[in-house]
């Protein structure tokens, strides 16, 4: 769904004529944009993968602070195919030192996450493949017009409905039935489990 077609949308369903409403077409982008950030944040339905490989001695990769959490990372954060065990911050420190106890299994990564950096442990070596599953906020829409590049039809469609809806409450006007059935049927499909990981941002050279 086209940018274009969302706006068109969002006015027919706050039942107001797009070239002379209350709102302009800015304030229903805002609206939109608002809608895409709380519905990823509240149906993890914005699903990412991304991968690096590795230039070798990395230590750490720098993640998009757009992803909603690390969660069921065991499962999720791959290193060469290989779940990475995730460990908490608390304990990091001794576990990577060289007075580790228990050696590392062969294919064992540890991983911890501390804000927006992710930790591996051993060290990456050259070409070396991580790979991050998760779900994240999509991008905001740039403009009023123009293609929708990161969401399909029904996602964008749930957005708009949101953002009507929103934007009906603030105008003290109450959402329609059909409005309301359509809006928590859509949101009922996209909804799935919690983001898996992280999204990569980059790998710095040489860490």
């Amino acid at each position: 769904m086209i940018i274009d077609e969302q706006i068109k949308l969002f006015f027919k369903k706050i039942r107001e004529p797009q070239d002379n409403s209350t709102l302009t077409e800015d304030d229903a982008l805002e609206y939109i944009n608002d809608s895409r950030r709380s519905i990823a944040d509240e149906t993890k339905f914005y699903d990412v993968k991304d991968k690096v490989t590795a230039d070798g001695g990395e230590t750490y990769f720098t993640l998009l602070n757009t992803f909603l959490g690390l969660q069921n990372a065991r499962d999720s954060v791959t290193r060469n195919g290989y779940p990475i065990v995730i460990k908490h911050l608390a304990n990091w420190a001794s576990l990577t030192s060289n007075g580790v106890i228990r050696p590392l299994a062969m294919n064992e990564t540890w991983g911890m996450l501390h804000g927006n950096t992710f930790y591996v442990h051993p060290p990456a070596e050259a070409g070396d493949e991580f790979v991050w599953w998760g779900s994240a906020e999509p991008p905001a829409l740039p403009a009023v017009t123009g293609p929708d590049v990161y969401l399909n039809n029904v996602q964008a469609e749930l957005t708009v409905l949101d953002a009507a809806i929103n934007a009906l409450e603030d105008l003290n006007e109450a959402p329609g039935p059909v409005l309301v059935a359509r809006y928590k049927t859509i949101k009922k499909s996209v909804s799935k489990k919690p983001p898996m990981g992280p999204r990569l941002e980059n790998a710095p050279n040489g860490y």
